[in-house]
């Protein structure tokens, strides 16, 4: 029997679990503050879908009549597009089981502002202009600017995984990607599987043929909390693979 893809396995998760580096938002903004949209080029998209606090909601094919919600790009996306996310927070729903869904092959890129003139890629910073996804769902946690920095500051219930991708019966690749977002207020503690796994982030890619390896840039896990794997927690179980490409990515405060 080939034990090696589950020693990769473990190994994540233990590396995973409880990892808790800084305790202070600056020090997770200052780490990627220099790093600008214009040093990365995104690759060529079917489509663009486009989320800020000020569009209309109408459409999301325009900044004017963006998307007000990002589920409601999710929803809408499919392989090949890109959605481009302004800076502000943004919670998965009202529900503790609710999460930020990633679909094979598309692209999210947060770090926009365009009430501040930063519209285009190549104007993108996601240091100063912060796109923060949340998990309190009651909007009540201990927070900075929307980041929850430490797992003693979360109150009540929140999402148990504030980003989810299932590859266990499509694969997800590398061509899904998630780049320039603060993760945080993940908290997994459910009894039953896989709810007690990935408070910020669970990447199940369970089961033979299963896949879960989407790339991950620029992004922070801060204040997420679980039994297994605080922030991040990559499933390959039973012959499945599940091994995130990790690209300028910052862990503070989780815990497991």
């Amino acid at each position: 029997m080939n034990t090696k893809p589950r020693f990769r396995i473990y190994l994540v998760q233990i590396l995973l679990t409880g990892v808790s580096l800084a305790l202070a938002l600056p020090v997770l903004a200052g780490a990627q503050a220099s790093a600008r949209g214009d040093q990365l080029s995104p690759s060529a998209a079917d489509g663009i879908l486009y989320v800020a606090k000020s569009g209309d909601g109408s459409d999301g094919l325009s900044w004017t009549t963006a998307y007000t919600d990002l589920q409601a790009a999710l929803a809408e996306a499919v392989s090949g597009d890109q959605v481009w996310v302004a800076r502000g927070v943004s919670t998965p729903g009202v529900d503790i089981t609710d999460s930020f869904t990633l679909t094979a092959g598309v692209q999210l890129y947060g770090g926009f502002d365009p009430e501040a003139g930063a519209d285009a890629f190549t104007e993108r910073d996601w240091g100063a202009y912060p796109t923060v996804l949340s998990g309190d769902i009651e909007g009540n946690d201990t927070n900075t600017d929307g980041v929850v920095l430490t797992t003693t500051h979360i109150v009540g219930d929140n999402s148990y995984h504030v980003v989810m991708a299932d590859g266990s019966s499509a694969p997800i690749t590398g061509s899904t990607v998630l780049d320039g977002f603060t993760i945080t207020a993940g908290q997994a503690n459910s009894d039953d599987a896989p709810d007690y796994k990935g408070g910020g982030f669970y990447c199940n890619g369970s089961g033979a043929g299963g896949e879960c390896s989407p790339s991950l840039v620029n992004v922070n896990f801060a204040g997420n909390l679980a039994k297994w794997g605080g922030a991040m927690f990559n499933d390959g179980a039973d012959y499945g693979t599940s091994s995130p490409n990790l690209r300028d990515v910052n862990f503070a405060g989780n815990s497991a």
